[in-house]
């Protein structure tokens, strides 16, 4: 298993999402399937600050993203708060490039364990 200081890593992937798309993968999670479902909605204020909100339904955690558009990129500097789930803490890091003022490159990593604030 991979790890990431005192949390495991149990998805690692890539995505290039055009804009206008949505990227998606699933993993298992505490002997279940979970969908991952990741939105990028543009900026709504140049000078706002990047921020992220995610909602679980039917075994899908959708993710979406604001004011993540930056050409020079954007990266976690610690690794987020998701959710809790047979308590377990499930947390994640990312990095996202905009290229081309079209294209999201997109890395994300799901965590499990340790605490996230």
């Amino acid at each position: 298993m991979k790890k990431l200081d005192n949390r495991d890593i149990i998805l690692n992937e890539t995505f290039l999402i055009p804009i206008g798309s949505v990227g998606s993968t699933t993993c298992k999670i505490a002997d279940s399937a979970m969908g991952f479902v990741f939105i990028f909605n543009g900026t709504t204020d140049p000078k706002s600050a990047p921020e992220y909100s995610w909602e679980i339904k039917d075994n899908v955690v959708t993710i979406t993203f604001t004011n993540w558009a930056d050409p020079q990129g954007l990266v976690t500097t610690k690794p987020l708060p998701l959710f809790d789930l047979n308590n377990i803490h499930y947390g994640f890091t990312a990095v996202d490039f905009l290229i081309a003022k079209q294209v999201h490159y997109f890395h994300f990593q799901l965590l499990s364990g340790g605490n996230y604030e």
